[in-house]
């Protein structure tokens, strides 16, 4: 029942990359490190190598034409993205 109840609460988002290209990604998490908010999102799809892919980016909240919806944006630095990406593999280790 837990599983069926986790499933329910699944959020699926639609994300369109720089080339246009719309694919659906499952939210697996947010966070916040250093008081920037993050979000990781799972493909879904395989890579060429048949590996799930995760994401992380920065994200933040909006109104746009009445409507909640969220901004993502790329980690640009590799410094802020190893910070983001410790902190996201300390909240999976403590699942």
């Amino acid at each position: 029942m837990e599983n069926q109840e986790k499933l329910q609460q699944e959020l699926i988002i639609t994300v369109t990359d720089e080339a246009g290209r719309s694919f659906d990604c499952t939210v697996l998490t947010s966070f916040k490190v250093d008081g920037i908010e993050y979000i990781a999102l799972l493909h879904h799809y395989l890579d060429e190598e048949g590996n799930v892919n995760i994401q992380l980016f920065r994200y933040s909240r909006m109104m746009q034409e009445g409507q909640e919806g969220i901004e993502l944006t790329p980690i640009s630095s590799d410094k802020e993205f190893n910070k983001a990406l410790a902190a996201f593999e300390t909240l999976v280790e403590s699942d």
